[in-house]
C-alpha cells in the first residue's frame, strides 16, 4: 500500500482537480448551490490535508489542529450539499462552531508531540458532517422513490437523478459509518494501537474519501442541474414580489385539487383585494405599495395549513385555497394585521375578501367569478371585510386581538 504522505499528496491534486472541474463547469454554468457546496468543500479538503503534511515539522503544532478544524468543516460542506438540494441551508451556528471546538480541543491537547491531538473529537466531528450528509440524501432517496406528481419541482422524475441520490446517500453513510468506527478503535486500541493505524488509519480514510470524491464527480452535474433546473421552474411558477403562485400556476394547482382531491373534503375559494393601495402608491410611493404586497405574500404564506393554496392572480388581487369560512376570517385578520405593521404611519392600506363554495364540478373560472362578485360587494362596504355568498361578515380591525393558529 501506498505510503502516507504519497496518499495524502495524491489526495491533494485529485481534489484540485475536481475543484477546478466542478467550478467550471457545473458552478460556472448553473450557478447551483449544491456545486458551490462542494467546491468549498474539495477547497478546504484540499487545504486540510495540506496541513497533515506538516506533520514532523516545527509547524505541526499549529498545522494539526488547524487540519482538524478545515477537514471537519470540509465535511460539514459536504452536509450542506446534500441539504441544499432540499431548499434548505445549514445553521451557521454548525458551521461555524464544530470547527471552533475541534479547534479548541486540539490546541488544549498535545498538538506538538501527538499527531492525533484531538483525534476523537475530530473524527465524531466528521462523523457529524458525513452522518448528516447521509440522512439528507436518505430522505431526498425516499422522496424520488413515491414522488411523481413534484417532478416539476425537483426532477424526480429523472432516473439518474435517483441513482445519483442513492450513491450519494450510501457513500455518505458508509463514510460516517468508518469515522464512527475510527473514534470506537481509537479509544478501545489507542492513538498508536496497531488495530487502529492498519483498519482506521490515514490510508484507509484517504482512500475512502478519493472514492466519495468519485461519486460526486458522477453526480455533480446530475445534481446542479436538478437544482437550476427546479430554481428556474420555480421562478417561472412564483410570483417575484410576493413568493406566492403566479396567477397560471395557481389554476393549474387547484385544478389537479379539482380531478385528484379527495371528494369528502371541503374547501373555499377566496379572492382578496387591498383597499386604498392605488391612495397609498400615489401618496406614499410604490416602494410603500410594494411593501404591502410583499408584506401580503409573507403573512399568507405563512398562514397556509397543509393542502391549502395562495397565488397572486393580479396587481393586487390574491386567490386562496383554504379548508373553510373561518380559515379565510383568520387569513385575513392575519394579513391586516401584517399590514399595519409595514405600513404604520402611511396610508391605512386593509383587505377585503370574498368567499365562494368550492365545487369540483364547476368550472374554475367559474368559481373565482363568484368569488370575485362578493368581494366587490365587501370593498363597496367599506372595505375590510369578508363577503360570503349572501351574508356579510366584518373581518376584525387590525388593532384588535387577532386569532393565528
Amino acid at each position: 500500500m501506498l505510503d502516507t504522505v504519497t496518499l495524502r499528496v495524491v489526495f491533494v491534486m485529485v481534489a484540485s482537480c475536481a475543484l477546478v472541474l466542478f467550478a467550471v463547469t457545473a458552478y460556472g454554468a448553473t450557478r447551483a448551490r449544491y456545486s458551490a457546496w462542494w467546491c468549498a468543500s474539495l477547497l478546504l479538503a484540499a487545504v486540510s490535508t495540506t496541513l497533515f503534511l506538516l506533520n514532523g515539522t516545527a509547524l505541526q503544532v499549529i498545522a494539526n489542529p488547524a487540519g482538524n478544524a478545515v477537514g471537519s468543516l470540509s465535511a460539514l460542506c459536504i452536509w450542506g450539499s446534500i441539504r441544499s438540494l432540499t431548499g434548505r441551508r445549514l445553521p451557521r451556528r454548525i458551521l461555524a462552531g464544530v470547527p471552533a471546538f475541534v479547534l479548541a480541543v486540539a490546541l488544549l491537547d498535545d498538538p506538538a508531540n501527538d499527531l492525533w491531538t484531538g483525534g476523537e473529537v475530530f473524527l465524531l466531528a466528521m462523523a457529524l458532517g458525513f452522518g448528516g450528509a447521509a440522512v439528507e440524501a436518505g430522505t431526498l432517496h425516499r422522496g424520488a422513490r413515491r414522488s411523481v406528481s413534484r417532478s416539476d419541482e425537483a426532477g424526480y422524475d429523472d432516473s439518474q437523478y435517483r441513482v445519483s441520490v442513492l450513491l450519494m446517500a450510501s457513500g455518505t453513510a458508509a463514510t460516517a459509518a468508518f469515522y464512527v468506527a475510527r473514534t470506537v478503535a481509537m479509544v478501545i486500541w489507542g492513538r498508536d494501537g496497531e488495530v487502529f493505524l492498519t483498519v482506521f488509519g490515514p490510508q484507509p480514510a484517504t482512500l475512502l474519501m478519493i472514492a466519495l470524491m468519485v461519486i460526486a464527480v458522477y453526480s455533480m452535474s446530475t445534481f446542479s442541474r436538478a437544482q437550476y433546473v427546479a430554481r428556474l421552474r420555480r421562478e417561472a411558477s412564483r410570483d417575484a414580489l410576493t413568493g406566492l403562485f403566479n396567477r397560471r400556476q395557481f389554476l393549474r394547482r387547484v385544478e389537479f385539487v379539482q380531478r385528484h382531491g379527495r371528494r369528502d373534503v371541503e374547501w373555499v375559494l377566496a379572492l382578496a383585494d387591498l383597499d386604498r393601495l392605488k391612495q397609498l402608491n400615489d401618496v406614499d410611493g410604490h416602494a410603500a405599495g410594494d411593501r404591502a404586497l410583499a408584506t401580503v405574500g409573507s403573512v399568507v404564506a405563512g398562514s397556509l395549513l397543509h393542502g391549502e393554496l395562495a397565488g397572486r392572480i393580479g396587481g393586487d388581487e390574491f386567490a386562496l385555497l383554504l379548508g373553510t369560512t373561518a380559515r379565510a376570517e383568520e387569513v385575513a385578520d392575519a394579513v391586516n394585521a401584517g399590514l399595519a405593521e409595514a405600513t404604520q404611519g402611511l396610508t391605512d392600506v386593509s383587505v377585503s375578501l370574498g368567499v365562494a363554495e368550492f365545487d369540483p364540478d364547476l368550472d374554475i373560472e367559474e368559481m373565482l367569478e363568484r368569488a370575485d362578485r362578493a368581494m366587490y360587494l365587501a370593498k363597496a362596504d367599506g372595505g375590510r371585510r369578508l363577503h360570503v355568498d349572501g351574508g356579510l361578515t366584518d373581518v376584525p380591525d387590525s388593532e384588535s386581538p387577532v386569532s393565528l393558529r
